[in-house]
């Protein structure tokens, strides 16, 4: 919010706040579409340690979309309105009219994080990926897509002897931890110079799966992977990474698809 002092002096210069207004939401789409060429996604966290702005802006547009599919649904027309139902009302043509809502959708733009629901079949082959990737089945409770919190409740029921013996022998098949254990409570610090020490001994930072449940070193390298796909991962932390050499995939590389650039339209 601009002090009440700075309001004025704008508008003794007739300052047009509509478009600064416009201004600032082509910054935050272009924001937008760095962070998903960046992660892959646009499930921005509100909380982005890089970009809080952009963050909190993702939130409002979803909040902004509810608010218009509400209004929609429970405004009547008539027959004579009826080509323009899909318009958005002249309080909400401002903020997030249709043109806004083709760009995000253009980007991938998820209207809401509500999670489906997910068969434990359909879990148990998110949780193969997740070992094929990382080595082991140690899944974050953070991780992008509730994994991560389906592996914790699965070790809530093993503990309460509420899971059942299919489900606990076809976990136990995948290497399974029944007992969760922390990433590390090594420092960032101490941990960079342990990848520098691995680094100068083999010269380079791709520590083989052979690492991942034998030595920290290797659960941490995975976990700051996770951090940066899900956009969690500081500047600072990654930028040292970064000069390690450090390979945020282990995939091989593929051609890259180009995507057509989205063009706004010029205000008359």
């Amino acid at each position: 919010m601009y002090p009440e002092e700075r309001i004025e002096a704008l508008e003794s210069l007739h300052f047009e706040w509509s478009l600064h207004q416009d201004f600032l939401w082509t910054q935050r789409y272009q924001e937008l579409k760095q962070f998903r060429q960046q992660h892959g996604h646009t499930r921005v966290p509100s909380t982005y340690p890089d970009n809080v702005p952009l963050g909190i802006w993702v939130m409002n547009q979803r909040k902004l979309y509810k608010s218009l599919a509400t209004t929609m649904t429970t405004t009547t027309t008539t027959d004579d309105d009826a080509s323009s139902n899909h318009e958005c009302s002249s309080s909400c043509s401002s903020s997030l009219d249709r043109q806004r809502i083709d760009w995000l959708n253009d980007v991938g733009f998820e209207w809401s994080l509500r999670r489906t629901k997910v068969s434990f079949v359909q879990r148990l082959q998110q949780l193969k990926a997740f070992r094929t990737e990382h080595g082991h089945v140690r899944v974050p409770k953070e991780f992008e897509g509730g994994l991560g919190e389906f592996v914790m409740t699965q070790r809530s029921r093993y503990k309460g002897g509420t899971l059942s013996k299919a489900h606990q022998d076809a976990l136990q098949e995948l290497g399974m931890e029944w007992t969760a254990r922390t990433v590390s409570r090594t420092s960032f610090s101490e941990r960079m110079q342990q990848l520098q020490q691995y680094k100068a001994q083999h010269g380079h930072v791709r520590i083989p799966k052979t690492f991942f449940g034998n030595n920290k070193l290797g659960d941490f390298v995975a976990y700051q992977r996770i951090k940066y796909r899900q956009g969690t991962l500081s500047q600072t932390h990654r930028e040292a990474l970064e000069e390690l050499g450090f390979e945020w995939s282990l995939r091989k590389k593929t051609t890259p698809t180009t995507t057509p650039q989205t063009q706004h339209a010029s205000s008359s």
